[in-house]
């Protein structure tokens, strides 16, 4: 049985980082083979999830103080990431740092696959070259549905390393459509689209380890990363129109600012684990988020939900290829709206999951596809 190693952002305590390294393991792991998710530690990591970090710069004050006032949640949280992964995913034996080589990964694996997730865009934080194997490879070095986002491997500066680095895979899968024109153009080889790990699995699969119901009302459950003004605001008229109270995770802290000027939103501070993002997607009432695995996952439990858009000088909505590229592929591209739609918008009006469904099947057979074919 073929080993395959997995490197990915598996260790962020970041709801959709993990579940998609949980559900690309899983997807792995059902075709039969033995798998690892490589336990590394990207070169940011101490400074991005310390509990408080060594004072360089008044930011660092900042972040100091906004986590002693969420030190509870935060501890709390660190310790459900934790223990999810242990618990969940099958991880080397060894850790791995950066500035560590990675080439001995060589003797232990048949197959690398790295993705999914930003691991390849510039301006991620968590992002560096190790997640392009850049090394000679003897095991077969294959990309699943990497995201760049907003980035490119195009600057002058790094362009010609990056050629090399992909050019080298032997197999290569980003997650949206704008990433493969660019790669294509880039590389001079083909770059197969697919469906972001989480969207290999449908609701029963993700009911397995789901927690039971959290909030026990009804509710809006509000998903952001950076709490972006368009989506607060949208969430509170949302809220307003429905009468329904609304409930956010701690996911950094734009929380606190969000917190003290909105009073209708409520902090859950005690079920914080990913089994418990699950159950509050799972029974909320309506979704309202600006991130992408929100948008995944209220897909796959088949919730009506929001995805916010930010706006432009001209009040146009500006495009975001991740969250976009999933709606129009689905054919929701009316679900992705702007500040200003939300007061126009039928939000009693109910998505055709039963279509949906049979795009995403025709979607995931081709995903399974690529990797099947990738790993043989």
């Amino acid at each position: 049985m073929k080993n395959i190693g997995i490197l990915t952002f598996h260790k962020s305590n970041n709801y959709g980082s993990v579940f998609q390294a949980y559900a690309l393991q899983q997807a792995v792991t059902g075709m039969g083979y033995s798998s690892e998710i490589i336990d590394y530690e990207p070169n940011n990591y101490d400074y991005l999830y310390a509990l408080f970090r060594k004072i360089h710069s008044f930011d660092d004050v900042r972040y100091n103080l906004g986590n002693l006032k969420y030190i509870r949640v935060i501890r709390r949280m660190q310790k459900e990431f934790t223990a999810f992964r242990t618990k969940y995913m099958a991880l080397t034996n060894d850790s791995f740092y950066y500035g560590m080589s990675l080439e001995q990964l060589n003797n232990r694996f048949e197959n690398l696959i790295c993705g999914s997730d930003q691991i390849w865009n510039p301006k991620s934080k968590d992002s560096d070259d190790n997640y392009f194997l850049p090394f000679p490879h003897k095991a077969k070095k294959i990309s699943y549905a990497v995201s760049l986002n907003d980035g490119s491997l195009q600057d002058k500066e790094n362009a010609k390393q990056y050629k090399k680095y992909l050019l080298d895979f032997d197999a290569l899968s980003v997650r949206e459509k704008d990433a493969q024109i660019e790669l294509e153009k880039f590389l001079g080889r083909n770059v197969c689209v697919s469906l972001d790990p989480t969207l290999l699995h449908f609701s029963e699969k993700y009911d397995q380890i789901c927690s039971p119901r959290v909030i026990c009302e009804p509710y809006i459950f509000f998903y952001s990363i950076g709490y972006s003004y368009a989506a607060v605001e949208a969430v509170e008229k949302l809220a307003e129109r429905t009468g329904l109270k609304v409930y956010v995770l701690y996911t950094g802290r734009g929380v606190k600012r969000v917190l003290r000027q909105y009073r209708s939103i409520n902090l859950v501070t005690d079920n914080v684990s990913p089994c418990d993002f699950l159950s509050l997607i799972k029974y909320a009432d309506y979704v309202v988020t600006d991130s992408f695995h929100g948008t995944a996952f209220s897909i796959i439990y088949h919730k009506k939900f929001f995805s916010i858009g930010k706006t432009d000088e001209k009040n146009l909505v500006v495009r975001d290829s991740r969250i976009c590229n999933i709606l129009e592929q689905l054919q929701l591209e009316n679900r992705f709206i702007s500040l200003q739609e939300v007061e126009k918008i039928n939000y009693t009006m109910e998505i055709d999951y039963s279509a949906v469904d049979r795009k995403r099947r025709i979607l995931l057979q081709d995903s399974i596809q690529y990797l099947k074919s990738a790993l043989q």
